[in-house]
């Protein structure tokens, strides 16, 4: 179990550092106006942080057990997950927070077994939509523009 945290840790504190390095493209604004730069910033150095502590923790005191990986509908919700994230941060660009973020939240109620679709497409919409709303308007956060941002 120590090796697959140890990989694990390892891998979360490369992936931080290349999300920070993207974040670090976006203005980062001022504090009375955050650019688009803060909450990837946020995030990216909370990533960062928590993986180099399991790092540290692991080589510290290694934790005692097996650690395997899902299989059947796990396995897929795994994948499934890190091929929307890889579609979000790749894709935000051209598609838009909106329509990216509603694919990620499609996705993720879908990996959490919630059944109805048309609940799901509420959801995702509402969350999207309420997201750009508090970003763009609250906050004056610039997002990226995609396809149906430039309708808004």
């Amino acid at each position: 179990m120590k090796k697959a945290i140890l990989v694990f840790s390892i891998l979360c504190t490369i992936l931080s550092i290349a999300y920070l390095a993207k974040a670090f493209q976006y203005p980062l604004g001022v504090m009375n106006k955050p650019g688009p730069a803060t909450f990837p910033l946020f995030a990216g150095t909370l990533l960062l942080i928590g993986s180099i502590g399991a790092l540290v923790q692991t080589l510290v005191k290694a934790p005692e057990g097996r650690v395997e990986w899902p299989k059947g509908k796990g396995l897929w919700r795994v994948l499934a997950l890190t091929a929307v994230a890889l579609v979000y941060a790749y894709g935000v660009d051209f598609l838009g927070h909106i329509i990216a973020s509603s694919i990620v939240m499609l996705t993720c109620l879908q990996a959490m077994g919630m059944r109805s679709w048309r609940w799901k497409i509420v959801t995702a919409l509402l969350l999207a939509f309420g997201s750009y709303f508090l970003l763009s308007t609250v906050l004056s956060s610039p997002l990226p523009g995609g396809i149906l941002e430039s309708f808004l």
